[in-house]
């Protein structure tokens, strides 16, 4: 079975488009029609998944499912091929191990009780969340051994195909840089050396996690136009519209073999050394990324000759902005027929092929 699970602790960078997308997409790719792809949205009261994928009926009719643990919701849309779930308690908070539990409760329970409610195969599960990587899976957690934790035997098992999605903006992208720069960053105080010495590591840890029985890296790095910057900007969206628009190039790109945590930091490092300072006279943040961006194009066709198939650009579309705020019912049968899911679904098979 696919997990899919979609991280970012910034608001506003395409978390709940990326989800929708992968939700329709994974749709598509259902083997028949008895298959199904769950959704969870663990967005508390910004559970924007939920708004816009659930039919919003009330009561507890034949497409309606509480958990036996009493501690999520479940509607079915079977017409397409889905079950969004979201928790009773909006405002609960999920500390890694209640996010495992929820993880291991889908495998070991809620699964079997959605399929026998419903009548349906899942195969793949998407869990939207409004956390970091790094606060689901920190380093206490990444330490213990497997055969000893439950969670990262599941986690590091071929049965189960699982990806963290995470969508990056630049400032998180510019700590792991100052870090790489600082002289001494072993020994590093500064508090941001610290956070981007936990991301780096973070990472690196769960991939090798995975590498202990030969799987891949199960990151997926996202690049989007809200990522870049605040698309409400003219000059970002000539630049994210134009020829030199690098998130369109990376799509263009042809798939190649997934890249490593590291091997991604690196290239997009060598980027960043290659472009050289930031002209503060001339550019704004926004147009100094785009120029890595496109640097960092530049290098993997050089050395790849392709897009790594887990580095995932979305492409900007104009009509979405502010699309979370819209309340128009047919917002989902809108997004798919822009080019935005037919790039992203193209990434997307890619990646799991």
């Amino acid at each position: 079975m696919n997990w899919h699970i979609v991280t970012s602790s910034k608001g506003g960078v395409g978390k709940t488009l990326v989800s929708t997308m992968l939700l329709m997409s994974s749709c598509e790719r259902r083997c028949n029609n008895e298959h199904c792809v769950l959704a969870i949205d663990l967005n508390g009261m910004n559970a924007d998944l939920r708004r816009m994928v659930a039919s919003g009926r009330a009561g507890f009719g034949d497409n309606q499912l509480s958990s036996s643990d009493g501690q999520f919701h479940f509607e079915a849309v079977l017409d397409r091929h889905y079950i969004i779930g979201w928790p009773k308690n909006a405002f609960k908070m999920f500390t890694p191990e209640t996010f495992f539990n929820t993880l291991l409760q889908i495998h070991h329970q809620g699964k079997k009780e959605i399929e026998e409610k419903f009548q349906c195969t899942i195969s793949t599960v998407i869990i939207d969340t409004n956390y970091h990587f790094c606060n689901l899976f920190p380093e206490s957690i990444l330490e213990q051994e497997t055969g000893n934790n439950e969670i990262l035997d599941l986690f590091n098992t071929t049965d189960e195909n699982f990806f963290i999605w995470f969508i990056w903006v630049y400032r998180q992208l510019s700590n792991l840089f100052s870090f790489y720069d600082a002289q001494d960053s072993q020994n590093s105080q500064s508090a941001y050396h610290v956070d981007a010495r936990a991301v780096l590591d973070g990472g690196i840890n769960i991939d090798q996690m995975r590498q202990m029985n030969s799987l891949g890296s199960p990151f997926v790095h996202v690049f989007s136009p809200n990522s870049v910057g605040h698309v409400s900007d003219n000059k970002l969206i000539t630049l994210l519209t134009g020829q030199e628009n690098p998130l369109k190039q990376l799509a263009e790109l042809e798939k190649v073999q997934s890249s490593r945590f590291a091997h991604f930091i690196t290239r997009i490092r060598d980027a960043k050394n290659k472009v050289g300072p930031r002209n503060f006279n001339e550019e704004t943040t926004n147009q100094y990324f785009v120029r890595i961006l496109n640097q960092y194009v530049s290098i993997v066709n050089d050395k790849l000759t392709g897009c790594p198939k887990n580095v995932i650009p979305v492409l900007f579309e104009k009509e979405l902005l502010g699309y979370t705020e819209s309340e128009n019912s047919e917002l989902v049968d809108k997004i798919v027929r822009f080019p935005v899911y037919d790039s992203f679904k193209k990434a997307y098979n890619a990646l799991i092929s």
